[in-house]
Order: structure tokens, then C-alpha cells, then sequence
């Protein structure tokens, strides 16, 4: 048995990729996932969320987002892209998350009853 002083979180493929997960109710309700394209600063951003109970529950598989480009948080305009129209055709709207920070993710989906709990 090797053991090395790495640590998992130090591997190209773990610093590429954030991950949440979300509770209902004290359920565990789905899943948040990015991929920032194997580079940290992350031109390209593909967010997938899958989530099974709650206001945001969908039933159709993950939701896919991306977004690219610079000088701005992809990860929040790619959250936007993935659950916008299956959102509001659950009838829940909201003014636009592109963009606007992680923290306000968050706060979106504080304010409609989950937590989120940051995994990677």
C-alpha cells in the first residue's frame, strides 16, 4: 500500500469541479455539480442539477447548463441556464441568477426551503 500526503481535494479533476449537495425538509433532495472544464479559471462551465423533492423537483432527468467566456461567475449564469424553464414551468419564477455570485445560488435556494451543503 502506497500512501502518499496529497490530499484527494489536490488532483486536477477534483479542483475542476464543485459540488453540492441539497436537503428538503431534512431530505436529501438533489445535486448540484460543476465542471469547470479542467481549468480552474474555468472558461467553460457546465452546471448539472438533479433534484427529486421540493419546489425544484424534476422529474426529466438533470438539468444541463453552460456558460463560457470571462469576468464573470459562470457557475451561477450556467445554474441559471439548467433549471430556468423547468423551474418556471413548476411555477417558479425568479428574477436572473446569471452571473450574480455562488452566494446568490445559495440564497435562491435557501429562500425556497432547501440547504445546501458545499461537498467539493
Amino acid at each position: 500500500m502506497t500512501v502518499s500526503k496529497k490530499s484527494v481535494y489536490d488532483c486536477k479533476h477534483v479542483k475542476s469541479v464543485k459540488a453540492w449537495a441539497i436537503t428538503f425538509n431534512g431530505e436529501f433532495a438533489g445535486r448540484i455539480v460543476g465542471n469547470y472544464s479542467d481549468n480552474p479559471q474555468g472558461a467553460v462551465v457546465t452546471v448539472g442539477v438533479a433534484v427529486w423533492l421540493g419546489p425544484l423537483k424534476h422529474t426529466d432527468g438533470p438539468m444541463l447548463g453552460k456558460a463560457g467566456g470571462y469576468g464573470y461567475c459562470k457557475f451561477s449564469a450556467a445554474f441559471d441556464a439548467a433549471i430556468r424553464k423547468p423551474a418556471e414551468a413548476s411555477g417558479v419564477f425568479f428574477s436572473s441568477l446569471s452571473g450574480r455570485g455562488e452566494s446568490e445560488v445559495r440564497s435562491f435556494l435557501e429562500d425556497l426551503g432547501y440547504k445546501v451543503m458545499e461537498v467539493i
